[in-house]
């Protein structure tokens, strides 16, 4: 598995028990549990491992990780599946399977999820249903109050967010948009078109908020319809594509305004058509390209 010295060291002290684990017996066919049934690649055990030993170790692998396997490809559908929701959260490979996640999913299901909708959300935020404090009833109602149906596409990602935030962390993210001349109504908005809107820390959101309102123009109502804007790189991605059109529109090869669509394209696309489409013609053109990404980094 390619556990170093030091990982050695890490997890005995973290879980000092384990030495009185039989290796061949006990611990090697649990670690070939995780690689050849559960499909992890070595790096990804030992990552597991490292972050939670006792978890990861100490539970029976007939008794609760093979059984819990079962429940879970029988939930999710697929091998694949499993391996992408245990890499989420490998509380669902030994936690209480039966008792805190198949509730819920009935839950969900007499509500109206249907059965991909919960595949995608214990894919993708297993925590919002494994976690016994986390809110349940109180993020399905939520939602129901917001307009997101158990059965649309964005239920997952929606319910998984807002099930994992603390109440108090919410509201320190609804009250920075709101410092920032968002209404709460606008806040929603952009929530139920990209609920991760509101997992972007508050000094991020300032900064890009600033920048294109300040230097772009762009109005409040133009970046509520296109909230993704707001998850975006602002080193990597907003002030490089700026400097780099603005670089052409000078030279006369870029007409108009910078676009929202500028900003969401494809690293690849962006890079084809306005950095190596001019580069032997405008030189610079890649130097304001990479100065964007050194400059922005420094702010």
């Amino acid at each position: 598995m390619g556990f170093q010295g030091a990982h050695i060291a890490r997890v005995v002290s973290t879980f000092p028990n384990l030495l009185t684990y039989r290796a061949n017996v006990t611990l090697a066919p649990k670690l070939e549990f995780f690689r050849r049934e559960l499909g992890l690649t070595d790096a990804q055990i030992r990552r597991a491992v490292l972050a939670s030993p006792y978890r990861v170790l100490s539970y029976s692998l007939e008794g609760c990780l093979r059984r819990n396997h079962l429940l879970l490809r029988e939930l999710l559908g697929s091998d694949k599946n499993v391996t992408a929701a245990v890499l989420q959260s490998t509380e669902l490979i030994h936690g209480d399977i039966r008792g805190i996640l198949l509730p819920k999913v009935k839950a969900l299901r007499d509500h109206g999820a249907t059965d991909d909708v919960i595949v995608k959300l214990v894919m993708t935020h297993p925590k919002a249903l494994m976690h016994r404090l986390s809110p349940f009833e109180e993020s399905l109602v939520a939602m129901e109050e917001l307009g997101i149906r158990p059965c649309s596409r964005m239920f997952p990602y929606s319910f998984g967010l807002f099930a994992r935030l603390h109440p108090r962390r919410w509201k320190r993210r609804m009250d920075n948009y709101l410092s920032l001349g968002w209404t709460k109504e606008q806040v929603t908005e952009a929530f139920v078109r990209h609920p991760y809107c509101m997992s972007v820390s508050n000094d991020k959101v300032r900064r890009i908020w600033q920048f294109v309102t300040k230097r772009l123009g762009w109005s409040l109502e133009y970046v509520v319809a296109s909230p993704v804007l707001l998850s975006l790189s602002y080193e990597k991605r907003i002030v490089p594509r700026c400097m780099v059109l603005n670089l052409l529109a000078s030279r006369g090869l870029f007409h108009g305004k910078i676009k929202m669509a500028h900003m969401c394209m494809g690293k690849m696309k962006f890079v084809d058509r306005y950095v190596t489409r001019y580069q032997e013609e405008i030189p610079e053109v890649l130097e304001a390209y990479s100065a964007g990404r050194a400059s922005a980094a420094a702010v």
